[in-house]
């Protein structure tokens, strides 16, 4: 409080000579340049907070003499490079849209440091080492050339400076078919297509890996893509790292959880932008999750029916909509809901698709090299034994990864399925309610007519349930049942206004009658009782007056 005072309201006295009288708000920063400039002051640096070195000292700030910088700060150099991360695949969008501003602030850098480091020797000032963020993030495309320096078919001594401007920048000839070859690789590999680092690169090594390349490199090989994840955390939120504890050696934990089990962890556990907090006991939770997948792909592959039924249909057309949703969220980078699709919701078409007796031999093993297929980049080991369970002999890891094809799409299946579905939980409710054991259930289709109310109310645009009912009524056979239809299209108007078009297309098909009759076997199992399904306006039996309840995809229903 007292220096907050001192500082607005306070005024310099005698002894501050040719400033005397002057406040010292307004002062401040001419004093302490003009110290500076007559060597009477020097700047003294300090971090925003403290920071902790990893052998557990406290990191000081050194002013180091004579030091090199890389400018940065360069106006030119910094507007390029904003104008090339307006074209790259950037995620989170987030950070695509921060970037430009921390590029406008980014100042010029140390390139060199003195000391015991590992590292590449700064070639214009002996004893002094490249700082690692001036050199690595140029290290991706040093990896193309890296493959000729390990197998001994290229001299360190020969990699100069005419070496390197041939490579990377087209400049002058190669001296032998080496240097030619190399030249082949990075022209076919380079750019970058994506580079994956944590978050605590947002700030520095992201935006120097995109600097460097914008200046030193052609415009064909600057880098495309940015893909920033979070951390793996211990309990309480900190980030996992040897110098913090935490951290589980590698062979260690897989010898422990399995490589799988881990991967699929980490896949699905959080979403790339949210920290993911290591916990040991949920890891035994996935590992029973891959042993699910082992077992329900044995017990699938040892089924041996040959005609092919409706819930066959449903089972690959539910295939396609996987694929569709998972290769969608692979483009978009989000792991997490690809592997739940994977290995959560197939996994429940499958429990589904047994509980109806499906069993198809020759479905069940397309459908199960297509899933395979889709849990390779999740799970490669345990994808690669049960692609041998299948028959075959070559590796999934090579094989193209499944595609979405709408002509395996089954509508009336998929809205077929749906009806059997909500049928038995609706039946569950009413035996749970009632607490009846039933002998007899009697399910009552829609008429046509409801569905001919359905399909007007889509047409409209206005939900005016009044010109409606005067639409329909026009129809002589509709006339006769208007009290009906004005009360039926009072009840429904609002609430299939509220559809999706995909949710109207499943009431134009018509199939309550059909797919469930095809399912009455199934249903009578299920239940152990007797199903009898009519048409609610020829019912033959009816004494609870149910079938006035119809409606489509929603049949009225009765016990006894």
């Amino acid at each position: 409080l007292l220096y907050k005072k001192e500082f607005h309201t306070g005024v310099l006295n005698d002894l501050c000579k040719e400033y005397a009288g002057l406040k010292i708000s307004e002062i401040k920063d001419t004093v302490k340049n003009h110290l500076i400039e007559i060597n009477e002051a020097t700047v003294m640096r300090e971090f925003s907070e403290e920071v902790i070195c990893r052998c557990g000292e406290k990191v000081v700030i050194k002013k180091i003499p004579d030091q090199w910088f890389i400018k940065y700060s360069d106006p030119e150099l910094t507007e390029t490079s904003k104008e090339h991360v307006a074209t790259m695949n950037i995620v989170p969008e987030e950070y695509k849209e921060e970037l430009p501003k921390i590029l406008d602030w980014f100042d010029d850098r140390a390139c060199i440091r003195k000391g015991s480091w590992l590292g590449t020797e700064f070639p214009f000032k002996k004893g002094w080492i490249i700082e690692p963020i001036s050199d690595s993030t140029l290290y991706p495309i040093y990896y193309i050339v890296s493959k000729y320096v390990n197998e001994g078919l290229i001299k360190p001594e020969e990699m100069n400076e005419e070496f390197f401007d041939y490579i990377f920048l087209g400049k002058g000839e190669p001296r032998n078919k080496t240097w030619e070859e190399i030249k082949k690789d990075v022209d076919y590999w380079y750019p970058d297509d994506i580079n994956l680092g944590g978050k605590e690169h947002k700030t520095v090594h992201f935006p120097v890996f995109i600097m460097n390349h914008v200046a030193i490199l052609p415009k064909k090989f600057w880098p495309k893509g940015i893909f920033v994840h979070w951390w793996v955390t211990q309990k309480g939120t900190e980030k996992i790292s040897k110098s913090k504890g935490g951290a589980e050696p590698i062979p260690k934990a897989t010898e422990i959880y399995g490589v799988d089990t881990m991967r699929l962890y980490y896949a699905h556990i959080g979403s790339p932008f949210v920290d993911v907090e290591w916990d040991p006991e949920v890891l035994k939770t996935y590992k029973n999750r891959i042993n699910l997948v082992w077992n329900t792909v044995n017990d699938l592959l040892s089924k041996n029916q040959e005609a092919e039924t409706e819930v066959d249909k449903w089972l690959m057309s539910s295939m396609m909509k996987h694929v569709r949703k998972v290769t969608s969220f692979m483009d978009d980078y989000n792991i997490r809901d690809a592997a739940n699709e994977i290995f959560f919701d197939i996994p429940n078409d499958l429990r589904w698709y047994k509980k109806r007796g499906g069993g198809n031999k020759k479905i069940i093993k397309q459908y199960l090299k297509t899933w395979i297929k889709l849990m390779a980049p999740f799970t490669p080991h345990l994808a690669e034994e049960l692609w041998k369970k299948t028959g075959e002999q070559s590796f999934v890891s090579i094989k193209n990864y499944p595609e979405y094809n709408p002509d395996k799409i089954s509508p009336e299946n998929e809205v077929g399925e749906e009806l059997i579905k909500n049928l038995v939980n609706d039946i569950r409710e009413i035996i749970k309610v009632t607490k009846k054991t039933p002998k007899r259930i009697f399910l009552y289709t829609s008429p046509e007519w409801k569905y001919n109310v359905y399909h007007k109310v889509f047409e409209k645009d206005a939900a005016d349930a009044g010109n409606i009912i005067k639409e329909i009524l026009q129809d002589e056979e509709m006339k006769r049942k208007g009290k009906e239809i004005a009360k039926f299209v009072g009840e429904t108007v609002k609430e299939l206004k509220t559809l999706s078009p995909s949710d109207k297309e499943r009431y134009r098909l018509m199939i309550d009658e059909k797919y469930l009759n095809a399912a009455k076997d199934f249903l009578q199992k299920e239940f152990n009782a007797e199903f009898i399904i009519e048409n609610a306006e020829k019912a033959s039996y009816d004494p609870a007056n149910k079938a006035r309840f119809a409606k489509p995809l929603k049949p009225a229903i009765y016990i006894e």
